[in-house]
């Protein structure tokens, strides 16, 4: 089974909850995401609007979703990155956050930034870290991290 990417479009949204409840680390069940506003119609105003855009892993020729990573490109702002447990450490992430970068870039942003757990020793944090993000700040229970377009230089959060 061969994995294959395209971006993200306004329909794609109950698989992309479904992948984002699925995660190993740091899960949201779909009543807790529903809660904080995001289920399948708000993701797909939000890639229609142009505010939410993104990658997605899945298999060939299936087309099962098995990861996606998301943007809010008005505010620079990595959204998230999920992929399903049993397609972890076969390079989909990578290729998913090095796809949904380029879209930053494309759009002109000069920085990107994440927030995730304080917790340094979750996959995430290193996952990020091994992918040129930088501490930026910390506070209360977020680290945010930063990632500076190639050959820019970084900009302070103002968060």
């Amino acid at each position: 089974m061969s994995i294959q990417f395209r971006q993200v479009r306004a329909e794609d949204g109950p698989a992309l909850l479904t992948v984002r409840a699925a995660t190993r680390e740091n899960p949201f069940n779909l009543e807790t995401l529903a809660a904080a506003g995001i289920n399948a119609e708000s993701l797909a105003d939000g890639i229609r609007a142009g505010t939410l855009a993104g990658w997605l892993a899945e298999t060939a020729p299936a087309g099962e979703v098995v990861g996606f990573c998301l943007t809010n490109l008005r505010e620079a702002e990595l959204w998230v990155l999920a992929v399903l447990p049993d397609f972890e450490r076969r390079g989909s992430g990578r290729e998913l956050l090095a796809r949904t970068e380029a879209l930053l870039w494309t759009a002109g942003h000069a920085t990107a930034w994440l927030w995730t757990s304080t917790d340094r020793r979750t996959r995430a944090y290193g996952f990020y870290v091994a992918a040129g993000w930088h501490e930026e700040a910390e506070r209360e229970d977020r680290l945010y991290l930063r990632k500076a377009r190639p050959n820019k230089a970084r900009e302070p959060i103002d968060r």
